[in-house]
């Protein structure tokens, strides 16, 4: 009973903290404020206009999300912050291109891509069965990479296999990575996992560099996700992408995973991609104003000082207690 009352004391003993609504409630306030001003500047500067950029922003701030919750999900399960993961995820992005693209492949290199998605495939099936060498697990990987070497030689790969295939290698790069660089270190300081995890990172970074160059190709593949998307609001139009409600409906179903502060990787992301995009569009180029576009990338900063200084334990905060 005493333990029960204590308890009860300090939930009643509570502050309302009103800074950050206050924070935000400023923000929006002069969100609005700079539209309104802009729309009597410039005829351009319409409903539609900022509309478009709203969804830009809501698809960049869900792609950021995917990533977070990536993150996330690999420190709420060993308190590691994996820094090699956007390297894995650009590993992923090359060979769904090439996957995409350049099939048939010729049988030797069908054969090795078959062998890891073979080798993936059992090690997703492990978590099911619990062994390497249970019979089913070997011969459905078995089975499965001879099928994929077989598409891979013989078909040219969708969008969708591509997908599927490359999600399977990068998990298969991701037990590498784990079994060279990260299970030596399991009983080290914790220091020592840092700096080898960035230390992988820029490994797989230069190696992109040096592999694929660092000149930009753009990649067009034909899905229905790209079509044209255009409605009227207004006196004009608005055009983008059925990406902007594919991503964030993805993203919303790894945080159904509900591992870590998913939310809070959530929340973070969507604000720093309104923050890069919407921002420099209520402070676009003009007459007698360059503009912000060039100054976007120091937003995420500003936006971590402000969090850290107004909230350290983040936007939502992680759930620290045991449960016995």
């Amino acid at each position: 009973m005493t333990g029960l009352a204590v308890s009860a004391t300090s939930a009643g003993n509570r502050t309302f903290n009103w800074l950050p609504w206050l924070i935000g409630v400023g923000l929006l306030a002069l969100i609005v404020g700079r539209m309104l001003y802009l729309g009597t500047v410039n005829d351009r500067f319409d409903l539609a206009y900022f509309t478009r950029a709203l969804l830009e922003s809501l698809k960049l701030g869900s792609l950021y999300a995917l990533i977070a919750l990536g993150y996330t999900m690999v420190y709420g399960i060993i308190r590691l912050i994996n820094f090699a993961h956007g390297e894995v995820f650009m590993v992923g992005a090359f060979l769904t291109y090439f996957l995409f693209t350049f099939s048939p492949y010729p049988w030797p290199v069908a054969l090795i891509y078959g062998f890891f998605v073979a080798l993936g495939t059992m090690r997703v099936l492990v978590l099911l069965r619990g062994a390497m060498r249970d019979p089913l697990v070997i011969g459905f990987g078995l089975a499965l990479g001879l099928l994929a070497a077989y598409l891979l030689a013989t078909q040219t790969v969708n969008l969708v296999f591509a997908l599927l295939f490359s999600m399977l290698l990068t998990g298969v790069l991701g037990i590498v990575i784990d079994r060279v660089a990260y299970l030596p270190l399991r009983t080290a300081p914790r220091n020592s996992l840092l700096i080898t995890a960035i230390a992988v990172s820029f490994l797989l970074q230069n190696l992109g560099l040096l592999v694929f160059t660092n000149r930009q190709t753009p990649f067009r593949p034909d899905t229905p996700l790209l079509a044209p998307l255009t409605f009227t609001l207004g006196e004009g139009s608005v055009s983008t992408t059925w990406l902007f409600a594919a991503i964030p409906l993805v993203t919303a179903v790894l945080v159904i995973g509900g591992i870590g502060s998913l939310p809070g990787a959530v929340i973070g992301a969507l604000v720093i991609g309104f923050a890069e995009n919407f921002v420099t569009a209520i402070f676009p180029r003009t007459e007698n104003f360059a503009g912000v576009t060039e100054f976007k990338d120091t937003f995420a900063f500003i936006l971590l000082i402000v969090v850290l200084l107004v909230r350290p334990s983040g936007i939502v905060g992680e759930d620290l207690s045991e449960k016995v």
